[in-house]
């Protein structure tokens, strides 16, 4: 029984074997060769006048081997010796791993690492992973939408703003309609005596009366006075547009139906505007003079005024003032235009007035409005 080793990978040798069985360095017989031939001894050379084998070179080692020490018998001995390269193991779990990987031997030769499979025609490929939505575009489009629709609501507000409009120049695909509509100021006061919940006064006594039916207001007289009716309201008025629609009912040319304005308290200092039974009008200043007796200044004498409907038909009388001018018109028509500094402001009262040659005098009113005064008077 042999105890020789391979003085190379230290494997144990068979009695005679000169070759290594594992890596095929050629050992010497340690009884037939001194220490210095040992020594000396190239790994895989032949001794001086050693009579080779008839095969100079053992089989390659394993592939697992190659590389485990370091090197190998035959880089040294023939450079012409190229072993081809052995199969892959067949314990390789999966051909994308490289050889050396799953061993514990270190990497393998070129040959074995896997090269990237190319598609083949004829077999479906793996779909591949569908790319995730465009962030950056989605955030692109809601900006440019918020952009537009914030635009379109800015151009609305500003044409609404205090555009004027040419009517030469309508805007194609849009319908004109005209001139803007202007909103009826809120009324001052209003009454179409549909009944007397306003409180007016009314009642009958000695000579007068005054009932409200039927949407009017008749006054009666027949004492050679004149028969007053106040505005149920607390108000007083400086600058307005009263409007009231009357019928002189009965009564002659010294008869008269009407309207003061900017009276004080007892109805002694006040504008009177007064149509007559004879199709005219006149203007007064009612005042007291030193003596506390009643006076009447003439600013308009009366007037006829073409305008003016006959006895029995309604007519519609306007009175505005604003600041010291005094505008009347009557169906429509400006009459006549004062100025008069005297009275700025107080109440509004119809009335009906009996002269001295008729037995009575009857109108009737069917409406009564006071508005502000317009921001500018006619005429």
């Amino acid at each position: 029984m042999s105890n020789r080793i391979c003085q190379q990978c230290g494997a144990p040798l068979a009695p005679g074997q000169d070759f290594c069985g594992r890596c095929g360095t050629y050992n010497t017989d340690p009884n037939a060769a001194g220490e210095t031939q040992r020594a000396s001894s190239y790994p895989g050379a032949a001794a001086p006048g050693a009579q080779l084998p008839p095969t100079q070179y053992a089989a390659p080692p394993s592939p697992y081997e190659k590389g485990l020490y370091g090197s190998t018998a035959y880089g040294s001995q023939d450079q012409n010796y190229a072993p081809p390269p052995p199969p892959p193991p067949s314990n390789v779990p999966y051909a994308g791993t490289p050889y050396g990987q799953e061993q514990q031997f270190g990497s393998l030769p070129a040959a074995y690492v896997q090269q990237p499979v190319q598609p083949m025609r004829g077999f479906p490929q793996a779909a591949k992973a569908k790319k995730g939505p465009n962030i950056g575009l989605i955030i692109g489009i809601v900006a440019l939408l918020v952009i537009v629709v914030g635009a379109g609501v800015f151009f609305v507000a500003q044409s609404g703003r205090g555009t004027t409009t040419n009517s030469n120049n309508v805007t194609p695909g849009i319908t004109s309609t005209g001139p803007t509509a202007v909103p009826t100021p809120q009324a001052l006061f209003t009454s179409k005596f549909s009944d007397n919940s306003q409180g007016w006064t009314t009642g009958n006594d000695n000579g007068f009366s005054r009932t409200i039916s039927n949407n009017q207001l008749t006054m009666s007289d027949s004492n050679h006075k004149i028969l007053i009716e106040s505005l149920p309201t607390n108000a007083t008025f400086s600058d307005f547009s009263a409007t009231a629609n009357f019928t002189f009912m009965h009564g002659d040319q010294n008869d008269g139906i009407g309207l003061y304005v900017r009276g004080d308290s007892n109805l002694d200092h006040d504008y009177r505007i007064e149509v007559f039974g004879d199709n005219t009008y006149g203007i007064g200043k009612e005042y007291l003079d030193s003596k506390k007796n009643g006076q009447v200044a003439i600013l308009v004498n009366p007037v006829n005024a073409p305008s003016l409907h006959p006895v029995g038909q309604q007519n519609t009388m306007t009175v505005s003032m604003k600041g010291s001018t005094l505008v009347v018109l009557i169906n429509g028509t400006l009459v006549n235009t004062i100025t008069d500094h005297d009275y700025a402001n107080g109440q509004i009262a119809l009335f009906v007035q009996n002269g001295s040659s008729s037995n009575g005098v009857t109108g009737s009113f069917s409406s009564v409005v006071v508005n502000p005064a317009p921001g500018k008077l006619p005429g």
